[in-house]
């Protein structure tokens, strides 16, 4: 198996979850030393006679049957409704069952003697009739962090824990789906978007230290002018400063004046509502220019030049971002991009400054505009310090990539899409998340070795 192939395919998995995994040097445990540690495969036949002569140690991995299924197990049995998947390992010690995905609530099923248990997707059941042993003690070596263990029941002489596991990270572990990621076989690539589906949904928000503050106002106390904050990481990196009228290159105009004028296939513009961020509709142009919105996601398929009242934006091919421009206050999100200049930003007379990939800047000028925060249902941390230049306030942070994938409608659209080309872009977005999620750990998860 190309192992470089492998780790970048599974790059894309864990980044789906939006959580802040522990750094990439800490997951990078050696894979025969996993395999030592991990059972034989063994295939386990479903079936529901109780009495069945099972092997020592067993995994079993259940993916999307067309019917019901009953697994036995050393302790107690597993029963799976159709379009379930659940991967099961049996050590000397314990039985662990982790959810990977359902259609219902309650489609999966552990029955132990009478009493039945259930679990999410994300979550983990451990069974054990090892007395005076902690979770962390019976947990199988998998590598997989997890948050949350708990025990939540007995029975007889087994207890039972639950916990919620990473589960970016145990697609990465679990050798069954690893090999499914390298497959070229179009059923199981089918199944490898599935699971991908299922972790989006069950842990889009799990980045548990960024802040669901919506006004910078609320932030700072106060929206007095102030001097220039020194060493304001956010704008670190000289960058070369350009002049869009002396510059050559694509000019899309997302002034609120001109924005609605002509259609760019390069731009998606947005309507906002209290739930998410939609495509704006033409029936919507009018009430969106009365009340001075023209916000968009991007795709740059060209260099070009983003213009809006507050800012000139520079992007390189294949940049993608997301504006909430409102004339006098405007947020800019970076989606994804491949280099450290890929975005430039130009606002007012400040120098201009870089942007990366889940960097934001927000920026307002003085006035009714200064109660106004950046856009909101985006997930926000590490505001900088104010910087003013004339009558504009900038500031600089950090946000979360997946908050903004679950609520922009036209990208969760994306990942889901027929269009190979869409879902390409959506992976490439999802694949910028889980590299800073690697490269900022913060998640409360505890990696479990």
């Amino acid at each position: 198996m190309n192992q470089r192939r492998l780790s970048n395919s599974l790059i894309c998995l864990a980044s789906i979850v939006g959580m802040q995994s522990v750094s990439a040097a800490a997951l990078a445990i050696d894979n025969a030393a996993i395999a030592s540690n991990s059972p034989p495969i063994s295939v386990i036949t479903p079936t529901a006679q109780p009495d069945v002569l099972l092997p020592d140690q067993i995994h079993i991995l259940s993916l999307y049957n067309q019917t019901s299924k009953i697994y036995p197990m050393h302790i107690g049995r597993l029963e799976c409704a159709p379009d379930s998947a659940v991967y099961v390992i049996n050590t000397l010690r314990s039985t662990a069952i982790f959810v990977l995905d359902q259609k219902n609530k309650g489609d999966v099923r552990v029955i132990v003697n009478d009493k039945t248990f259930r679990a999410l997707p994300g979550e983990e059941i451990l069974l054990s009739k090892v007395p005076d042993k902690t979770f962390v003690q019976l947990n199988p070596n998998l590598g997989i962090p997890y948050r949350g263990a708990r025990l939540v029941g007995a029975v007889g002489d087994v207890r039972v824990f639950k916990n919620e596991y990473l589960m970016g990270t145990a697609f990465l572990h679990i050798p069954h789906i690893a090999k499914l990621i390298d497959s070229t076989d179009g059923a199981d690539q089918k199944t490898v978007r599935r699971l991908l589906k299922s972790a989006a949904l069950a842990q889009p928000l799990a980045m548990g230290d960024f802040e669901s503050e919506k006004h910078i106002s609320s932030i700072h106390k106060d929206c007095q002018t102030t001097a220039a904050a020194a060493n304001s990481k956010m704008l670190q990196g000289a960058v070369e400063e350009f002049d869009i009228e002396s510059s050559h290159g694509k000019v899309i105009d997302l002034t609120i004046d001109s924005a609605y004028e002509k259609k760019d296939p390069d731009v998606c513009l947005l309507r906002e509502s209290l739930l998410d961020w939609a495509s704006a509709r033409p029936v919507d142009v009018k009430d969106l220019m009365e009340h001075r919105a023209a916000s968009a996601v991007v795709m740059c398929t060209d260099d070009c030049f983003i213009k809006t009242e507050l800012s000139t934006i520079k992007c390189k091919c294949g940049t993608k971002l997301f504006i909430d421009n409102h004339g006098e206050v405007m947020t800019i999100c970076i989606l994804d991009g491949k280099g450290a200049h890929d975005v430039i930003v130009k606002a007012g007379s400040l120098p201009a400054f870089p942007l990366m990939p889940g960097k934001v800047a927000a920026l307002r000028r003085h006035g009714p505009a200064c109660k106004q925060g950046p856009a909101h249902l985006i997930t926000y941390r590490n505001w900088s310090e104010k910087v003013t230049a004339g009558d504009t306030d900038l500031y600089g942070g950090e946000f979360s990539i997946m908050s903004a994938l679950f609520a922009i409608e036209p990208l969760r659209v994306m990942i889901d899409s027929k269009d190979p080309k869409q879902r390409a872009q959506a992976q490439s977005i999802i694949k910028a998340a889980t590299v800073l999620a690697d490269m900022n750990p913060r998640a409360q998860f505890q990696p479990h070795y």
